[in-house]
């Protein structure tokens, strides 16, 4: 975390210029208006941000102190600073968790008990929105960051295992443009 830290106000105004609407909008028709979703990974808000001002009762969870610093100051209102693999939430908390490109920071050793803990928090038929970067393997960046790389049957099977059910998966395009990056969203619903 300490990039996100040391960078927070940078990554902020380069993530907030991204428009997510191709994923934002399905997520927000499949859930019942005002409910309350948890965005696992927050960063500096842009998805908190958008969910709230869609009637969504918003809490954001994120480990970067700096990120959530810039979250607040954009107008955050429920931040809580945490792990992405313990939830401090009671069962059945939320009707949806969304995690864009938070959960390929951890470990692979690690991602099935952060679905778990999804799985618990999320209330029944609960809807999980997650995106990682596609790829193959684990590994530490330049800068310091970790990431997990992952193909589609992989994360249906961690899912599945985990509990959920309704899996599907697609792969988009890099909205930074880069040409090698590709994207892994996965939908699923909690088992009721």
């Amino acid at each position: 975390m300490d990039f996100y830290d040391r960078h927070a106000a940078a990554y902020a105004a380069h993530s907030l210029a991204r428009d997510l609407a191709f994923l934002w909008e399905p997520f927000c028709r499949a859930l019942p208006p005002r409910s309350r979703v948890l965005d696992l990974g927050s960063g500096a808000g842009r998805d908190s941000l958008t969910l709230a001002a869609r009637g969504f009762d918003v809490v954001s969870l994120d480990r970067s102190m700096g990120m959530l610093r810039q979250h607040r100051e954009r107008g955050g209102q429920t931040l809580i600073r945490g792990d992405l693999a313990w939830l401090p939430f009671r069962p059945a908390s939320f009707a949806g968790i969304w995690a864009c490109a938070s959960l390929l920071h951890l470990p692979k050793a690690r991602i099935l008990f952060a679905l778990h803990e999804a799985h618990r928090v999320l209330m029944p038929e609960g809807l999980l929105f997650l995106s990682v970067k596609a790829g193959t393997g684990e590994f530490a960046d330049e800068e310091g960051r970790f990431w997990a790389l992952y193909q589609e049957d992989e994360l249906i099977d961690l899912a599945t295992i985990a509990g959920f059910r309704s899996v599907e998966c697609g792969r988009s395009a890099d909205l930074a443009g880069r040409p090698d990056v590709a994207w892994i969203n996965l939908w699923a619903r909690s088992c009721g």
